[in-house]
């Protein structure tokens, strides 16, 4: 079984795959650094703002985002 963090991390990458996301479309629309999308990638460091944030961006709720079987 995978890690949570590893989870989310990968979910990340494939909502921006599938829906053509850029990282710097990401940093634009949070007004983050554009190293701190890699760093959310990798999830080394995410706050649950942030995770609500992503989740809405991509119209999904929290738990689609963060929930794994």
């Amino acid at each position: 079984m995978i890690s949570k963090s590893v989870y989310i991390g990968e979910k990340l990458r494939r909502l921006q795959r599938d829906r053509n996301v850029t990282n710097k479309e990401l940093w634009q629309a949070f007004d983050v650094p554009h190293n701190e999308i890699s760093r959310w990638r990798y999830m080394k460091d995410m706050k649950l703002s942030m995770a609500i944030q992503i989740a809405n961006y991509f119209g999904i709720t929290l738990d689609e985002f963060v929930n794994y079987e």
